[in-house]
């Protein structure tokens, strides 16, 4: 990851997070090359690893320090880093951990959103609000109490966020059963990944309930 070459560093970020075995020396190595403030291909690719790898508590921190600024580039690979530690079916974070991570992304997501400044037009309240509610769904009924969130994203005007709140209720499950009206609606959304997402969410709805 030191080398001058682009593709070689991109590379190494992508293939070092198969090696769990050493997932602390990676995650070390992950943090110092982030702190340089790499191009936003290469921090991004930092930060995915970061996901995929177990943290402990001072890099998950680190994290939190990042997402906290909202105006911060990588901003969306934070948020997607911050979801895949709560990846269904791994064990890369603590209970109370998970917690903390659901809560932070609550408190972004409860944090007028709509009036604050980015790094650049490509980022909007929408797609954040979107990042925010695809992150959630990798928690499942963890994630439980961003229901009443969700739900108002559900009427978000980007199609993207509208099925990411969508998918999220569905992976949360019977706990979000207050959502399936709302859901519902989405049936008749214009868009067909919109349809699909709602009718998927009240599956896994009633399945679980």
């Amino acid at each position: 990851m030191k080398s001058n070459d682009k593709e070689t560093k991109y590379t190494a970020a992508e293939l070092l997070p198969q090696f769990k075995l050493n997932s602390n020396k990676i995650t070390e190595a992950f943090v110092e090359r982030l702190k340089n403030k790499p191009d936003i291909t290469f921090g991004s690719l930092l930060l995915s690893g970061l996901g995929e790898l177990r943290v402990d508590g001072n890099t998950l921190a680190y994290l939190f320090d990042l997402v906290d600024d909202i105006s911060n580039p990588y901003i969306f690979a934070i948020i997607g880093a911050l979801g895949e530690l709560g990846e269904l079916g791994e064990t890369k974070i603590n209970d109370k951990e998970l917690e903390s991570i659901v809560d932070k992304l609550l408190s972004i997501l409860n944090s007028d959103l709509d009036h604050k400044e980015f790094s650049d037009n490509s980022i909007t309240a929408s797609s954040v609000k979107g990042a925010i509610a695809l992150a959630l769904s990798y928690y499942g009924d963890k994630a439980e109490k961003a229901v009443k969130e969700l739900i108002s994203l559900l009427a978000d005007q980007d199609q993207e966020t509208r099925k990411n709140a969508t998918i999220a209720l569905g992976k949360i499950g019977a706990k979000a059963k207050d959502a399936i009206p709302s859901i519902q609606k989405l049936k008749d959304d214009e868009y067909t990944e919109v349809r699909d997402a709602a009718s998927d969410a009240i599956e896994g709805i009633q399945k679980t309930a």
